[in-house]
């Protein structure tokens, strides 16, 4: 079966086919073969229709993708107010930080020269002008946490704003657009609590102050001991008519070598003047005689030797020693210089005068063989037994304890003694000694006092370099866009049934990426260079302490690597600093915190917003996307359009309204001047 038709009948089908296929094509192709009338019209109407739908559709995809270029484009506008924001802290913080390290080194230099004797102004002096600066850098760090804060409330709606005439600023005449975007977080989270941790100026000041005062001591007593050791060198070897060096050449007969010269204090000792007292009274000793005749000269004579056998005993137990250490051991024995000073000494207990049975009573002789002695010898007496009766004197020779006593006070009492000159020499050396002892209390006490202003110096740094606030503003994680538009768009030509273009929402984000052109992204650039112009006066104490902020300003990108040389290049600035131990240490000892402190290298480049998909910035903000989109839409169709508006949907607290007025963010006292400057921004200038 085939369907009720024939086999022999397929031939007839093909010829009815073939018979109707010139009537279709004649409507369009002639006989010639020319296309008609009808098939041109038809080509050029499917021609037109077609032209019309790709337009229409590429003018429909168009409006479309400018939707999402403007919300770019408001994202990028919204994230850029933050890098403005994050421009102003940078500066701060750099001001902040850099002028507590100068005020720091300045307290540091203060504290090494009141360790130093004699500069103990130059200290004070440093210490007031570090203080300064660092009651300059406390007032702007809280000035600038009280003006961020408040900038931080008011900055999700300067980020809107930025957005919002972003915006509208792509409407045409045939489009309009709407759209805001949201900072996240959309509250600031930043923590400036630490910032308002406050260094102990007062016991930085005290401890100074204490400081300079032992040290004040201290030069005072180096002060007495070079004058009581230059006493003392004058009176040994500057004749004046006479010296004891003269007079040890004059009546001892002593040589150059016994008897040395010394042509300045700092070649001369204590101890020079010691061997030389042995010298001479050994050899008066070994030369005595007589120089008197009669039984008076020799008992002047014999007085004479028992007092250089004295001396010279004496000067052999006396000392002079410098330690290893630096150290001084000295003993310079007093001799007596009349008869009740001699009274106390061995020449007055000591029996070694001869005695003789005078008729049944013990008499006491300046010799032997004094004509007075008749009697049996009766061994030897002192001059104090004399004087307690237990002896008697001899009427001939008249040894007394006053004759004993002469002989000191006679070259004593006068300059042109030798023990004029050795009484002064041994006064001064005692008066050396105590300044000496003295000196050394005093420099124990600037010692203890240069580890507690060591380590009040460390924990000042400690409080600067924890003193930070912990930034987290509004858009720290991004900003994310929208823009709408909010009515159908009439197409340019109808297509079907289709006549307009319905209204359409565009999403974007944009974060903060660093600028990494080294030449223009730092924003300290040239900065302390205004201050130095304005305040800074040639040789002035403004223009010191500005040039040190604008040196620590140049390391503060670096993390301080210059920190120390710095500090070193100050501290060598202090005269006495090298010799002195405690001012050496001291030095050292804040040279090596500053080195240690371990700043790191703060990051000073420039941001610039790039755009990011929304979902990494709600992904951090902890927030579902889709959720959030549905949000939007939301709020695009209930008609809210402005940047209060949004905000209040979100639930975003407004601190205060964008004002015309200059925003005061922190106030500056410039040290020294007690000139006090507010640092203000015009708002208007973030958007």
């Amino acid at each position: 079966m085939w369907n009720g038709l024939k086999r022999g009948t397929m031939s007839e089908h093909k010829t009815q086919r073939q018979n109707f296929a010139p009537l279709s094509l004649n409507c369009f192709i002639d006989e010639e073969g020319g296309y008609t009338t009808i098939a041109a019209a038809v080509a050029l109407i499917l021609s037109v229709t077609l032209i019309a739908s790709l337009a229409t559709a590429g003018w429909a995809l168009a409006r479309s993708a400018d939707t999402q270029a403007v919300a770019d484009s408001a994202a990028i506008s919204a994230t850029q107010v933050v890098g403005s924001y994050t421009v102003i802290v940078q500066v701060l913080n750099a001001c902040v930080q850099t002028l507590g390290i100068a005020g720091m080194l300045l307290v540091g230099v203060g504290m090494v020269a009141a360790a130093v004797p004699g500069s103990a102004a130059v200290g004070t002096a440093a210490t007031d002008a570090g203080i300064k600066v660092l009651q300059a850098r406390r007032t702007l760090a809280q000035s600038a946490a009280q003006g961020l804060s408040k900038l931080e409330k008011i900055l999700p709606l300067l980020c809107m704003h930025a957005a919002t005439q972003t915006i509208e600023a792509q409407s045409t005449d045939s489009l309009t657009y709407r759209g805001s975007a949201l900072p996240f977080p959309m509250q600031s989270e930043s923590d400036f609590s630490s910032v308002n941790q406050e260094i102990d100026e007062e016991g930085l000041e005290e401890t100074n102050a204490d400081l300079a005062g032992a040290s004040e001591k201290k030069e005072q007593y180096q002060q007495q001991e070079e004058s009581s050791k230059e006493e003392a060198w004058k009176a040994d070897c500057v004749p004046d008519p006479y010296c004891m060096r003269e007079r040890a050449g004059k009546l001892g007969h002593l040589n150059s070598v016994q008897n040395p010269e010394c042509p300045s204090v700092a070649s001369w000792n204590f101890g020079i003047a010691l061997d030389r007292a042995r010298a001479y009274y050994a050899q008066r000793l070994a030369n005595e005689k007589q120089t008197d005749p009669g039984i008076e000269g020799e008992t002047d004579s014999a007085v004479r030797k028992t007092f250089y056998a004295y001396a010279e005993q004496k000067m052999q137990d006396g000392y002079y020693r410098e330690l290893p250490d630096g150290t001084l051991e000295m003993d310079l024995p007093a001799l007596p210089r009349d008869t009740d000073q001699m009274k106390e000494t061995t020449l007055y207990t000591q029996s070694v005068w001869p005695t003789t049975d005078e008729g049944g009573t013990r008499v006491i002789h300046s010799v032997k063989d004094c004509p007075g002695a008749t009697g049996a010898p009766s061994g030897t007496a002192s001059l104090s037994q004399l004087d307690a009766g237990e002896v008697q004197e001899c009427e001939v020779c008249r040894l007394t304890a006053s004759a004993q006593g002469n002989v000191a006070s006679a070259t004593t009492n006068t300059q042109s003694g030798f023990e004029h000159y050795w009484r002064i020499i041994e006064e001064a050396s005692k008066t050396y000694q105590q300044a000496c002892e003295k000196e050394e209390q005093a420099d124990f006490e600037v010692r203890d006092l240069a580890e507690e202003g060591s380590d009040r110096f460390d924990q000042a740094l400690q409080i600067l370099k924890t003193s930070k606030a912990s930034l987290c503003p509004p858009g720290a994680w991004g900003c994310v866009a929208f823009a709408q538009r909010p009515q159908a768009t009439k197409l340019p030509f109808t297509v079907g049934e289709v006549h307009e273009l319905p209204p359409g929402i565009a999403i974007s984000a944009a974060v903060l990426a660093e600028d990494n052109d080294e030449e223009h992204g730092s924003v300290l650039t040239h900065f302390a260079d205004g201050w130095l112009e304005t305040f800074g006066e040639t040789g002035s104490f403004i223009q010191t302490t500005l040039s040190l902020w604008d040196s620590l300003l140049g390391s503060y990108r670096s993390g301080y690597n210059d920190l120390a040389s710095i500090a070193d290049n100050l501290f060598d600035g202090i005269g006495g600093v090298l010799g002195n131990d405690s001012a050496q240490w001291l030095k050292d000892q804040l040279t090596s915190l500053l080195r240690d402190l371990g700043l790191q290298p703060a990051d000073t480049r420039m941001r610039k917003p790039v755009l990011t998909q929304s979902g990494n910035v709600l992904t951090q903000a902890g927030i579902e996307r889709s959720g959030f989109r549905d949000r939007l839409i939301e709020l695009a169709q209930s008609g809210v359009e402005t940047p209060e508006g949004v905000a209040d949907a979100f639930g975003i607290v407004i601190g205060a309204a964008v004002s015309d007025a200059p925003f005061e963010l922190a106030r500056f006292t410039v040290p020294g001047s007690g000139k006090e400057i507010p640092l203000t921004i015009d708002l208007g200038g973030l958007l």
